[in-house]
């Protein structure tokens, strides 16, 4: 699955060695060797080092509560999982005595204090009120502030500390920062390295509702109230970039990793009362070196019964994809995958659950970005444009 094949790509760039747990093989349509297979093909396209390729594999049955490294084994108990764990899973770097460090790996937002950073603390200890540097990935300062909060969770409940240690997750309020940053105590720019974020690939731009329905649906309708749902919105998901100046302006220019990422963040604001409307999605593009333009491309994969499968083809042809595999499934169905620029995508989605009829199942994740492929004809139907009322 797409999101699947995201995390793993990011872990085993960030240097982690993976133990593999398949389960499920107690089931009889279980299929433990093309699995294994499978799975150390896409470690392989993933790009995963030697080190990486010779993880350790335990086969599991989560609902009857066992784990084995064997499948000749007695099938009972999970501590062959947790003995590989101690053993492949090294122990923590962590300098209690240190300089303060602490990667942010996520953010939320407080209803008191604002936006709160997330992440580990590698090294010394941080209190309420420590004046504290967010670095960047380069070494720069980005902002200098006060720690307000720090809170601890246990379970589900969240704790509030006065001071945090090594190896402490915790969620830190008061500071101006984001994913990426490392926080240093004052007058110290340590670095911790980390993944950059994947940047977007489209956006659009949004403004209040001036059509004459206007607030027959919602309540929220000013372009202060869309503005400021959105900003709020870009501190938990770092993955939405909203541009903040223009404040006066009518408009909001909002940036993300595909349609269906933005498409859910709209459907949402829709369902809390807000009216908006919408610009048609565009992709970001780049230029390389040479002068050229690129766009970005998506890695699709199609399920789909063979009766389908030519007219998914014809229409993926016409929106620039290219056919890259094609393999029959154990159930009949066709299992097609393509590469395609995001922009050809738009709108296929509808197309393939209207002509499928809701059977289709299909998914896609940012591949690269390639040459601009030019013109993308998605239909070959005309406008039909009313002369008369009625």
């Amino acid at each position: 699955m797409p999101q699947t094949k995201f995390v793993l790509k990011k872990a085993l760039a960030a240097g982690v060695k993976p133990i593999v747990v398949i389960n499920k093989v107690d089931r009889p349509s279980s299929r433990v060797s093309e699995v294994e297979n499978e799975i150390f093909d896409l470690f392989c396209n993933l790009e995963a080092n030697d080190t990486q390729l010779e993880y350790p594999v335990i086969y599991a049955a989560a609902k009857n509560g066992w784990a084995i490294n064997s499948l000749d084994k007695k099938r009972e108990g999970v501590k062959d999982l947790l003995d590989t764990i101690v053993k492949a899973i090294p122990a923590p770097n962590l300098d209690p005595t240190g300089d303060l460090k602490m990667l942010v790996t996520q953010t939320e937002s407080n209803q008191y204090f604002g936006k709160m950073l997330i992440g580990r603390i590698a090294s010394g200890s941080i209190s309420v009120g420590d004046k504290i540097n967010a670095v960047n990935q380069n070494g720069e300062v980005e902002t200098q502030s006060k720690v307000l909060r720090i809170q601890k969770r246990f379970g589900v409940v969240d704790v509030e500390l006065k001071q945090a240690f090594a190896g402490d997750i915790v969620s830190i309020g008061g500071i101006q920062g984001t994913v990426g940053h490392t926080l240093n105590n004052m007058g110290n720019a340590h670095v911790i390295p980390s993944i950059p974020i994947d940047p977007p690939m489209l956006s659009f731009t949004v403004t209040f509702n001036n059509s004459p329905l206007k607030g027959t649906e919602g309540d929220k309708l000013t372009i202060a109230q869309i503005r400021e749902r959105l900003l709020k919105e870009s501190e938990d998901d770092v993955s939405l970039r909203v541009a903040k100046d223009n404040k006066s302006s009518e408009y909001v220019m909002i940036s993300g990793r595909g349609d269906l990422h933005l498409g859910v963040l709209i459907e949402r604001m829709r369902r809390e009362g807000f009216e908006m409307a919408i610009t048609p999605p565009e992709v970001i593009c780049k230029t390389n070196e040479k002068g050229e333009k690129l766009e970005p491309f998506e890695e699709l994969k199609i399920e789909v019964d063979l009766e389908y499968v030519s007219d998914i083809v014809e229409n993926l042809n016409n929106r620039k994809g290219i056919l890259l595999n094609a393999e029959e499934m154990k159930d009949g169905k066709q299992l097609l995958t393509f590469k395609a620029p995001s922009r050809g995508l738009l709108g296929f989605r509808s197309y393939v659950t209207t002509l499928t009829r809701g059977t289709g199942q299909m998914q896609s994740q940012f591949m690269e970005y390639d040459s601009w492929v030019g013109e993308v004809r998605k239909t070959s139907k005309g406008a039909i444009i009313s002369t008369a009322k009625g």
